[in-house]
């Protein structure tokens, strides 16, 4: 059973450390990615995990990218 809480992740090509993070994620029912046009792997990794959500934006501010994520949440975060 995991814990219905959404958890916002802002990626910008993480796939060095991306990995143990969702890892560490994977109790909670839902982690909202918001990835800025990463160049990586960070799309195929995220692609893999079944409580991630992925979506796309460019770069318009932390605070601005992060309200945007927190808008696709579907529980409490």
């Amino acid at each position: 059973m995991s814990l219905p809480i959404s958890v916002i992740l802002l990626t910008l090509n993480s796939s060095a450390t991306l990995r143990p993070c969702l890892d560490s994620l994977r109790a909670f029912a839902e982690v909202v990615a918001l990835d800025n046009g990463s160049t990586d792997d960070t799309l195929a990794i995220l692609a893999a995990y079944d409580n991630v959500k992925v979506y796309q934006h460019p770069f318009i501010g932390f605070g601005a990218l992060r309200n945007l994520a927190i808008g696709h949440a579907t529980y409490d975060w």
